[in-house]
């Protein structure tokens, strides 16, 4: 007698056979620009993968030190393919050449399929308005921690954040050129990178260059002192420019025994 297999174990066992449908990216686009960023892509959800978001973490830089950070999670519909958006805004306006860096990674999901993270790599440069001319002491921007403009930068050949450049712009002088000299020079960064004229620009190199060949603290003496006080004093000159208001009066005052030096002052020891 011959047998006939039935139909619904005959379904059964295909889909039992069958690979799952496993979670990837099916689609992915994004971009920067001078107001902010976005992307948008396709992911198709597979068995497992119900649980899963998309993490991701967009980083806009400028002349290697990064500006902002934007980071957060997608969630999305878990039923077949399923589209993705994210979208940011710059904090304020951007001036001069940037880069944007993202990374959106798919996790969670147990059946991923190919590789999760996706990235995107933008350059663009942005319109500048003319510089005001308008500069900030030290004390403006010891008290203005929101105003400024980058947040963690190099001084001297070393990188700190903003609470540590804050922490060397309170720290009180007590007769160290180099203290002096990193108030101002940490001032004026932040004013160039703020808009300001970047005519300062040799100074603040000039600075730099002292703070890496004579670490911050190192209480130099006799010429290496005066180099110290010259490159500080023309900061100091460009960080008072035009800003009369009482917010941003420096409180840190040369103490007696810092005595005047200038560029002739520098030139002659490096002759």
């Amino acid at each position: 007698m011959r047998q006939t297999t039935p139909l619904c174990f005959i379904l059964v066992a295909t889909l039992l056979a069958a690979p799952a449908l496993a979670t990837h990216w099916e689609d992915f686009n994004a971009t920067a620009d001078c107001g902010g960023w976005g992307m948008t892509g396709m992911i198709v959800v597979g068995t497992y993968g119900i649980d899963s978001l998309v993490e991701y973490t967009v980083t806009l830089s400028r002349g290697g030190m990064t500006v902002q950070e934007h980071s957060g999670a997608i969630a999305f519909v878990h039923t077949g393919p399923s589209t993705v958006e994210a979208l940011g805004l710059w904090d304020g306006e951007l001036c001069g050449d940037y880069s944007a860096v993202g990374v959106f990674t798919i996790v969670g999901a147990g059946d991923l399929s190919g590789d999760p993270m996706r990235s995107f790599e933008v350059m663009f440069t942005c319109e500048c308005d003319e510089p005001d001319a308008c500069t900030y002491t030290p004390g403006f921007w010891k008290n203005h921690a929101s105003a400024w403009p980058i947040l963690d930068f190099a001084v001297g050949g070393v990188d700190y954040v903003q609470s540590e450049l804050i922490g060397i712009v309170q720290r009180p002088v007590r007769g160290d050129a180099t203290v002096i000299l990193a108030h101002h020079l940490i001032a004026a960064m932040l004013n160039v990178w703020n808009g300001a004229d970047d005519g300062i620009q040799g100074a603040i190199d000039a600075g730099n260059q002292f703070l890496a060949d004579h670490g911050l603290g190192s209480r130099p003496s006799g010429d290496l002192k005066q180099v110290a006080l010259a490159i500080k004093n023309e900061l100091a000159a460009y960080n008072e420019l035009e800003c009369d208001d009482d917010d941003s009066a420096d409180t840190m005052k040369n103490l007696p025994d810092d005595e005047p030096a200038n560029w002739g002052t520098v030139k002659s020891i490096y002759r």
